[in-house]
């Protein structure tokens, strides 16, 4: 094969299947540098945005499947290379479209499509805020896809794909590199501006319930016309998505503090113990408020991954928290100097390489808490320089009022 140069890939975001036959350019307009185009089939998953949770993924195990399938199968009459493999997010494809709600039938020839490879599971199971999310909460995202894959003995995944977040953890490619995933592509949409979510917010408001609280028949609202369609089915999508999180605290919590007591009461320690439980997969050390004697503190170290550590009434008797003025510390690997009126890092130097990792040019330091208001002038200089959509829903996403 050519050596790829430039690669251009286009994603194709649908709930139905279709193909437009497009002019092609004239020759002189064509970049010589481009040897490959790949054009990704690809769904975008929206779980709230247009339709409650329930049809959605209703849709996506019955009509979209089936859809999916008579073009894959149309697909297989053609040559090998002009095969194409259409592309979903991990989670969905397991969860819904494979899962247990999914006809016999169905689901043989969902199968079929994936171990022939016509159909793949990207790395990332959804659109996720990756910024709010812990390492160990992205690395299990990426086991909905390697379980698909090892079940139907395919490759694992070596693409990944993400929508509608303003912006990432920068940690997401060096995971996503040391998982075997060599290509990310992403897209976001911005929120809303002021004005315009307040009046849509009064409209919805004004709606009438629904007929014995029936919202999945409601019709459903319109992004780019949003006088069509129900406001309050829209917000009861997210209502819906709230709930799963509630029902799960409420299956969790009392066995977590069942579990917890018979615990601590199990410990072989004699007397009054104060038992600090480390739910996280690593070692890890902080301060604990004393149970038995509230509004006083004391240092844990060391607590194992998944473990815990045990401190009788007399062990904690007598133990005085000191509290360090100094601005700098030291660890086997970094020498870290704080700003303590900025309240972030000045000075981080890598010991192995005595390499300055703070821009000591730079009026901020690492961590520091910045707040900032623009002014129409600033936001419109950024907007005309960035939105390639000038009017509409762009400007209402972008724009200042």
């Amino acid at each position: 094969m050519q050596k790829i140069k430039i690669l251009a890939a286009f994603f194709i975001a649908f709930f139905g299947f279709a193909a437009n036959a497009q002019t092609p350019k004239e020759k002189k307009n064509i970049n010589p540098k481009v040897t490959d185009i790949w054009v990704v089939f690809r769904t975008h998953f929206d779980l709230g945005f247009t339709d409650l949770p329930e049809n959605v993924f209703k849709r996506y195990r019955e009509e979209m499947m089936d859809n999916a399938l008579m073009l894959i199968e149309n697909n297989e009459k053609q040559p090998k290379e002009k095969h194409f493999s259409w592309n979903v997010a991990g989670w969905p494809l397991e969860a819904q479209m494979l899962g247990p709600l999914q006809t016999p039938e169905r689901k043989l020839r969902i199968e079929k499509a994936k171990k022939e490879g016509s159909l793949v599971a990207d790395g990332l199971p959804f659109t996720i805020q990756t910024e709010s999310l812990d390492y160990e909460d992205l690395v299990r995202g990426l086991g909905f896809s390697s379980a698909i894959s090892r079940k139907y003995g395919v490759p694992l995944a070596i693409s990944a794909k993400m929508a509608d977040v303003p912006s990432h953890s920068w940690v997401l490619p060096t995971l996503l590199k040391n998982a075997g995933i060599q290509f990310l592509q992403l897209g976001c949409n911005p929120a809303s501006q002021g004005d315009a979510w307040k009046k849509w917010m009064a409209e919805a408001a004004a709606e009438p319930l629904p007929p014995n609280g029936d919202y999945a028949a409601l019709k459903n609202s319109d992004a780019h016309h949003t006088e069509v369609g129900s406001k309050r089915k829209w917000l009861r999508s997210y209502e819906d998505k709230r709930q799963y999180i509630r029902n799960t605290n409420e299956i969790v919590s009392p066995e977590l503090h069942t579990d917890l007591d018979l615990l601590a009461a199990s410990v072989n320690k004699e007397g009054k113990r104060v038992v600090v439980y480390n739910p996280l997969p690593w070692k890890r050390s902080g301060m604990i408020e004393n149970p038995l004697d509230k509004e006083k503190y004391f240092y844990v170290k060391g607590v194992p991954a998944s473990g815990y550590r045990t401190f009788s009434a007399n062990e904690l008797t007598g133990v005085k928290v000191t509290r360090d003025e100094s601005s700098s510390f030291s660890t086997p690997y970094f020498k870290v100097v704080f700003d303590l009126k900025k309240g972030g890092i000045t000075s981080l130097i890598e010991k192995s390489s005595g390499r300055e990792l703070v821009d000591q040019s730079s009026k901020y330091v690492i961590g520091q808490f910045l707040h900032e208001r623009f002014s129409t002038n600033e936001v419109d200089k950024w907007f005309n320089a960035y939105s390639r959509i000038k009017d509409g829903w762009g400007l209402n996403d972008l724009g200042k009022p």
